[in-house]
């Protein structure tokens, strides 16, 4: 975080199956963000604030370990996909910053786990919608740590997060 890379993300990146975490935030990387990123089947945490990052989200977003997104402060636009709900165990959900606009999809509701949601400094338009209220994780106080997994002897034998 915080150097100075720039340039377009690889595709290729997106293919880096054993990535618990990328973290590539504070940098002048531009243009779109693989899909892979949302998919890789170990990355918790997909940070690219602070960027240069001006195309739209994906549409097919699809991610069953990702807790948390962030994408402030770049240039991204157009409308924050209805796909958002392929990422059940999203925790932060961080895209404040940006360019979208149109409304806040209700499927954002259906994030369960959500507790953190920034939206703030779009183009953002429409009503706030009553489906918002389904994010029941909101209430629960501190932030809860991404969920730890255990090796085969009931130990917490996690391997080290590889940053990208």
């Amino acid at each position: 975080m915080g150097n100075g890379l720039y340039r377009e993300i690889l595709a290729k990146l997106g293919e880096c199956k054993s990535s618990i975490r990328v973290r590539l935030a504070k940098n002048y990387l531009k243009g779109l963000i693989p899909v892979g990123f949302f998919n890789l089947p170990s990355n918790t945490m997909l940070e690219l604030n602070d960027n240069a990052l001006s195309e739209e989200l994906p549409t097919l977003i699809v991610g069953d370990v990702l807790c948390k997104l962030d994408l402030s402060n770049n240039l991204m636009s157009g409308p924050i996909p209805s796909a958002i709900d392929k990422l059940p165990t999203l925790q932060t959900l961080s895209l404040d910053s940006n360019r979208f606009s149109g409304a806040i999809p209700p499927e954002v509701g259906q994030l369960k786990n959500l507790w953190k949601l920034d939206l703030s400094g779009n183009n953002l338009t429409g009503e706030i919608s009553e489906d918002l209220t389904r994010c029941t994780s909101r209430s629960r106080g501190p932030q809860p740590e991404p969920i730890k997994r255990r090796d085969s002897k009931g130990g917490h034998g996690a391997p080290k997060p590889q940053h990208l």
